[in-house]
């Protein structure tokens, strides 16, 4: 069989992948290199571009660079763990108005989330792939996976500044 003829007997799974550039994307490259070995997929990745404090007051195009860079990185990765296809791309900085674009614009099978969502979002189930859920026929995978660590700067017990020696003696 020619690489067209399977190709039109078994069309690609198509997945869209929303991962938040905070959040750890071993889990979703190990869930893919497992689909990858038994089907053909096409992924698109979205990296919402999430404001912080006060960046929404400021300039709304501060974390695109950091987001390029998450959604660059996890195409790489994706790649290499056996995904056919992918391309990445930035979205809107509201995850949800961000599912909602891409999803207009494309059709896929499933969507696989991996965005932070609080533990009242997720008991009231409000959270995002919630309200995604009733508007979509496929798939909606939320992947609980904890924040990415950074490293520490200090211990607790270190102090940043040296103690200063204090003199025990009234001044005279």
């Amino acid at each position: 069989m020619q690489t067209n003829e399977l190709e039109t007997q078994h069309p690609a799974h198509r997945i869209l992948i929303v991962a938040d550039r905070t959040l750890d994307t071993t889990p979703v490259v190990d869930a893919l290199r497992e689909k990858a070995e038994t089907q053909r997929i096409d992924v698109t990745v979205l990296v919402p571009a999430r404001l912080r404090g006060l960046e929404w007051a400021g300039d709304p195009r501060a974390r695109i660079p950091a987001a390029e860079l998450h959604a660059s990185l996890l195409h790489v990765a994706l790649l290499n763990a056996g995904v056919e296809t992918c391309q990445s791309s930035v979205g809107d900085p509201d995850p949800h108005a961000a599912v909602d674009d891409a999803l207009r614009t494309g059709h896929f099978d499933e969507v696989l989330i991996n965005v932070p969502s609080s533990r009242l979002t997720s008991a009231l189930r409000i959270g995002l792939a919630d309200r995604i859920a009733p508007e979509r026929r496929g798939g909606v995978t939320n992947l609980r996976t904890r924040r990415r660590r950074r490293p520490r700067q200090s211990s607790r017990n270190e102090r940043p500044f040296p103690a200063r020696a204090v003199d025990s003696q009234p001044a005279a």
